[in-house]
């Protein structure tokens, strides 16, 4: 049986317009033509689109998100500029990660497995170090000890890497920093 979109009651701020295209949409009877909704959209799943090359750009005041076939989302805004999604604002182009290590005896050096544009944390045997006081420098994927492991010693380091688009994740690093100070309201923060 057809649905009669004559017999529909808009509930809340819903406009009829949106009533006669979601039937429109149900039925079948839906083509290309955009589908314009006053209100949010809330989906209980994905949503699906096809990769794109660069469209028009959209009119004042408004954006245009699409994929496209490097498998990255994009806006575009009325000006034409395009931006891949999650670029720019503060280094999104740095990854966070950590990594665990037991040092040999008699080994001053662990090796990361990417470079570190910023040393958030080094914690050896569960004591957190400090690059001021001497305790480790790095550089790139190493990072070196003053002092010699004993062969029992845990070395946990959290950092973050370039993946080339951007600086280190500084929002993240202050929040260490607050946290290490609430940890630690005399020691020196950390570098």
């Amino acid at each position: 049986m057809p649905l009669d979109t004559s017999r529909m009651v808009p509930r809340g701020h819903l406009m009829s317009v949106d009533i006669k295209q979601y039937a429109d949409l149900l039925l079948g009877a839906m083509t290309d033509q955009a589908v314009t909704l006053a209100n949010a959209l809330n989906l209980g799943s994905y949503i699906q689109q096809l990769q794109i090359t660069r469209p028009a750009n959209p009119p004042a005041g408004r954006m245009k998100l699409y994929p496209k076939a490097d498998g990255l989302f994009y806006k575009l805004d009325s000006f034409g500029v395009e931006e891949p999604l999650g670029s720019g604002g503060g280094g999104g182009g740095a990854t966070v990660a950590h990594e665990e290590f037991k040092p040999a005896n008699t080994i001053t050096t662990v090796t990361l497995s990417q470079a570190a544009a910023v040393v958030l944390t080094v914690a050896r045997d569960g004591v957190v170090q400090s690059e001021v006081d001497g305790h480790y420098s790095y550089a790139g994927t190493v990072i070196t000890f003053s002092n010699a492991f004993n062969g029992n010693e845990r070395v946990v380091v959290a950092y973050a890497s370039e993946n080339g688009t951007g600086g280190g994740d500084t929002a993240l690093r202050a929040y260490i920093q607050t946290i290490m100070q609430i940890l630690d309201p005399g020691g020196p923060p950390p570098p």
